[in-house]
């Protein structure tokens, strides 16, 4: 039996065993083609979790540096502040050797 069919435009005749080969070739085209989209989205799905193992890793490493250079300023705040500390001891020295001075120029003057 002879059959026509329209596809894009422009008719064709074929016998209907042709059909089942065009049948069939078609459905190995759409097998194949699931396959390849089966194929891609594990893929994707792999690149999605190596990616997501790269963006963990990337956001540990970040807080590793922002606790890092935290520790880093705490050292340095420390160091000022120890600095501060010498210099207010400095001062309490310098005023405790004028008291001294005065105490005993005050001693001084009334053994006199």
């Amino acid at each position: 039996m002879k059959l026509r069919i329209h596809i894009q435009g422009i008719w064709y005749e074929r016998y209907e065993t042709q059909y089942k080969c065009m049948d069939l070739l078609i459905y190995r085209n759409l097998t194949h083609t699931l396959t390849l989209y089966n194929h891609s989205m594990m893929s994707l799905e792999n690149t999605t979790q190596i990616l997501k193992k790269h963006i963990t890793a990337s956001k540990n490493k970040l807080e590793s540096i922002k606790t890092a250079l935290g520790k880093e300023n705490l050292k340095k705040q420390l160091g000022t502040n120890i600095q501060r500390i010498a210099f207010i001891m400095m001062d309490i020295n310098n005023e405790t050797q004028l008291l001294q001075n005065k105490s005993s120029n005050i001693t001084d003057k009334t053994a006199d």
